[in-house]
C-alpha cells in the first residue's frame, strides 16, 4: 500500500503538468490555478514524506 504522500505527490505532478500545458496553449488564469494547486500538493507531499522519514528515524533511535 502506498502512503498518502506518494499519492498526493503523483496528483500534484499531474495537476502541475496539466496546468503548464494549458498555460502554454491558452495562457488563461485557470491554468495558473491548476499549476499552483499542483505545486502546493507537491510541496505538501514532500514535507509530509520528510516528516514521516524523520519520525521513523527518531522512533528507531529510542
Amino acid at each position: 500500500m502506498k502512503s498518502k504522500s506518494t499519492i498526493s505527490f503523483a496528483i500534484g505532478i499531474l495537476l502541475s503538468f496539466i496546468g503548464f500545458m494549458l498555460f502554454v496553449y491558452t495562457e488563461s488564469a485557470g491554468s495558473v490555478m491548476f499549476l499552483t494547486i499542483g505545486l502546493i500538493l507537491i510541496i505538501g507531499a514532500s514535507l509530509q514524506k520528510f516528516i514521516e522519514d524523520t519520525k521513523g528515524v527518531t522512533e528507531n533511535e529510542n
